[in-house]
């Protein structure tokens, strides 16, 4: 990986490896108080994008996808990437930060699916995130 894509994707690596962390035990007892997605379904602006992916299919055959939500438009420096485990035994949810939201744009590639699409002052990178193990290894 060149310098220049590692620069332009660090500040989503490292939200996604702070959010890949286990939660502690008062934010997990709030968070089910609270109920799964609560946070969510607040953010009323939200923008939610997703793609199937290449020979993705959990044990019932249902294909699986890549959700991307951005959480708030306007802003455009919150992002929730959802992916499926490769074992097809559930989903990871990487919470991510945009560190340039004035001139970095971030989006699922539909002519690639598994990778995102970094587009920062007219110039685009591809950035591999499923399988899973895509997201772990660049982090």
């Amino acid at each position: 990986m060149s310098c220049r894509r590692a620069a332009i994707i660090a500040g989503l690596l490292l939200a996604a490896r702070l959010a890949a962390a286990p939660a502690a035990p008062a934010a997990t007892a709030a968070t089910a108080a609270a109920g799964e997605g609560a946070f969510i379904a607040l953010q009323t602006s939200r923008q939610v994008d997703h793609v199937a992916l290449p020979g993705a299919s959990d044990p019932g055959q249902r294909t699986r996808q890549a959700v991307l939500t951005q959480l708030a438009p306007a802003a455009n420096a919150w992002l929730l990437l959802s992916l499926p485990t490769t074992d097809g035994r559930g989903t990871r949810s990487f919470h991510l930060e945009n560190a340039e939201p004035q001139r970095q744009h971030v989006a699922l590639d539909h002519s690639a699916p598994g990778t995102l699409l970094i587009t920062r002052d007219g110039a685009s990178t591809r950035c591999t995130v499923w399988p899973d193990t895509a997201l772990t290894q660049a982090a």
